[in-house]
């Protein structure tokens, strides 16, 4: 059976319904704003606590966009110097070799001797 309603109860009109609903969103975004801020400090504080990545948490990048990759260890710590001919020096490591040391073994020596120990 279909709900009456009484007499002297009236319904809202359109107006005042959507006049309530615009107040509910006001004191929505409100609170929203006084409850977030505490929120978003707590989960920075638990995110680093426990070393929590953005993929751990299905977060993904966009389209076009590129990740930035966080350094790992070896790219935090300093080259070590593995060679030394006098002010010039070189890691060992990737990529060209430094113009003193092609120039040395052009010239036929051994890259050994000037290793650090």
């Amino acid at each position: 059976m279909a709900k009456t309603t009484p007499k002297d109860q009236q319904m809202p009109t359109l107006a005042e319904v959507r006049a309530q609903m615009e107040a509910l969103k006001q004191q929505e975004a409100e609170l929203l704003a006084k409850e977030r801020e505490p929120i978003i400090a707590q989960m920075k504080e638990n995110i680093a606590a426990y070393n929590i990545t953005a993929a751990e948490l299905g977060f993904t990048l966009k389209k076009g966009k590129k990740a930035s990759k966080p350094a790992t260890e070896s790219e935090e710590k300093e080259a070590v110097i593995k060679y030394r001919d006098g002010a010039n020096t070189w890691t060992g490591g990737r990529g060209r070799k430094p113009k003193w040391v092609t120039e040395k073994i052009a010239a036929g020596e051994d890259i050994e001797k000037y290793k650090v120990a």
